[in-house]
């Protein structure tokens, strides 16, 4: 007797086992690693690139190993072994095929969450903190065709500078106060306020990596270091104990306070829309913040939105300068009295 075809319509059962097996073993693969203790922030986006490359690359070759091993057991359908363990590989490739795309899936939104809390890093000693000072000097940004800048002079007659390689405090007379490597490349901004420089900027490894670093400025000690995920970041500005600023994202905004005496009471929020160009605003009853066209009141303990207007269709009540529908500045009261 001559062997019998197995009936097709008995596959597919199989075949959708396989394919949902693949994305559940996917998904629950990049969930595990989501919650072990060792995904921080920054350890994930040292892994993304890899796990997005291994996708890149290992999909196609799922495919086209899946294509071949079911032809071969197509040819081969009326002999058990060759079909059987030809069926077997195109089941395990259409699972890799989906199981891949489903892992990294879960993982870019595990990593967009990690992202927006960011990771702090503290030292173990207390970290000063602005302690309601005003900005004393700056926002000073970089112009990312032309990199590198330098501050007006302080009260000693130092300044700032910002190169290539180095963040700096020079001596009139070019002798170093103190200098350390520069945080990430450009384009970065330097604030300075309560005796602490605040750099904001890409971070140094990642592309869609921003930082804020904060430092002293008498020693250029290290106090604060915090990595969020973003493309661009605003200066930080003072407010009260804290910092805050802005992280560019492809189409969201996310604004970002923390208070270095108190890390635990920090706060993230992300709202819908293109960061506008100045940085957020403390105001008496809250934090402004420019997306796009419109200004965002944010509660300052908690970030909570309190309001949202579209500022651009009457700039002067709001205080700020449009551009083709979007806010491009911050406008002062003698600004707007100016004729």
């Amino acid at each position: 007797m001559h062997p019998t075809a197995t009936p097709r319509r008995r596959l597919w059962p199989w075949l959708l086992g396989a394919a949902l097996a693949g994305a559940g073993l996917g998904a629950a693969g990049a969930a595990a690693w989501l919650a072990s203790a060792s995904s921080t922030y920054l350890a994930l986006q040292a892994s993304s690139d890899a796990l997005h490359r291994a996708v890149v690359l290992g999909v196609p070759a799922a495919v086209v190993i899946l294509a071949l091993t079911w032809t071969l057991a197509e040819l081969g359908r009326y002999l058990a072994w060759p079909r059987r363990i030809g069926r077997g590989l195109a089941a395990l490739c259409l699972a890799a095929s989906l199981g891949l795309p489903a892992c990294v899936l879960v993982y870019d939104r595990g990593l967009e969450a990690r992202g927006l809390e960011g990771e702090l890093i503290l030292p173990p000693a207390p970290p000063p903190a602005p302690a309601g000072a005003g900005v004393e000097l700056g926002p000073y940004q970089e112009d990312p065709a032309s990199p590198g800048l330098a501050s007006a002079p302080l009260d000693d007659g130092s300044f700032l500078t910002l190169e290539r390689r180095s963040l700096a405090r020079k001596q009139p007379g070019g002798a170093f106060t103190w200098s350390r490597a520069r945080p990430g490349p450009p384009p970065a901004s330097l604030v300075l306020a309560g005796g602490l420089l605040a750099y904001t900027g890409p971070g140094p490894d990642f592309p869609d990596d921003a930082l804020l670093e904060v430092c002293s400025l008498d020693s250029g000690r290290l106090w604060l270091r915090l990595h969020v995920l973003g493309t661009r970041a605003s200066p930080a500005v003072p407010d009260g104990e804290a910092w805050v600023f802005s992280a560019a994202r492809p189409a969201t905004c996310e604004i970002h306070r923390v208070e270095p005496r108190a890390p635990a009471r920090r706060w993230a929020r992300r709202l819908a829309g293109p960061c506008a160009p100045p940085a957020p605003r403390p105001i008496a009853a809250g934090i402004q913040v420019a997306v796009g066209g419109e200004l965002w009141l944010l509660e300052r303990a908690t970030g909570e939105p309190l309001s949202r207007e579209a500022a651009c269709l009457a700039p002067g009540r709001w205080m700020v300068a449009c551009r083709e529908g979007q806010v491009v500045a911050w406008v002062t009261a003698s600004e707007e009295r100016r004729p």
